[in-house]
């Protein structure tokens, strides 16, 4: 019986806390912290997954129309070792209704050999609003990779999820 409580408690919280999407308005901000795993099959050397943490703060400049800075942090096993990177980037973010579709480029530093990268990533997810203001942000992504110099190249699909705050100054849109 407790068993059945607790899903029933938790699939409330999934499917019907704040089941209309919230308004994200012109001059509405948000920051959230994303995190991803990848698994990049196409390159031999690479025998494990590609995991990243992404902090970003965003603004909407129109409508359903978001753009920001975030830094990108991430490490995958390259021959045995890990291999990290880390940049700066952006993105662009289109939402309709609680569907979002998410554009980014960064680019910065990977390997011990410190070689510079450049990373383009599409993301389309879903955000469930827990509050008015917060949102669970599931997402499938798919990221490619390049490096200057003898390292390598490498791309692949991805989940991630978001944690995302939206500071809403305007409930109504123009």
């Amino acid at each position: 019986m407790k068993s059945l409580l607790t899903s029933l408690l938790l699939a409330g919280m999934l499917f019907f806390v704040y089941p209309a999407c919230a308004q994200l308005p012109k001059r509405t901000g948000m920051i959230g912290v994303s995190g991803a795993i990848f698994h990049f099959g196409l390159n031999d050397n690479v025998a494990g997954p590609y995991l990243y943490v992404q902090p970003e703060i965003g603004f909407f400049i129109g409508n359903h129309f978001a753009i920001g800075p975030y830094i990108n942090v991430s490490s995958i096993v390259y021959n045995g070792s890990p291999y990290p990177a880390y940049g700066l980037g952006v993105f662009m973010r289109i939402v309709h209704e609680n569907l979002f579709f998410q554009f980014s480029y960064d680019s910065g530093l990977a390997g011990d050999d410190v070689y510079e990268y450049s990373k383009i990533a599409i993301a389309a997810g879903y955000s469930i609003f827990m509050t008015k203001s917060f949102a669970l942000e599931p997402q499938l992504l798919y990221a490619a990779h390049n490096e200057k110099g003898d390292s390598f190249d490498f791309d692949g699909l991805g989940i991630g999820l978001t944690l995302q705050f939206y500071f809403i100054k305007n409930a109504t849109t123009e």
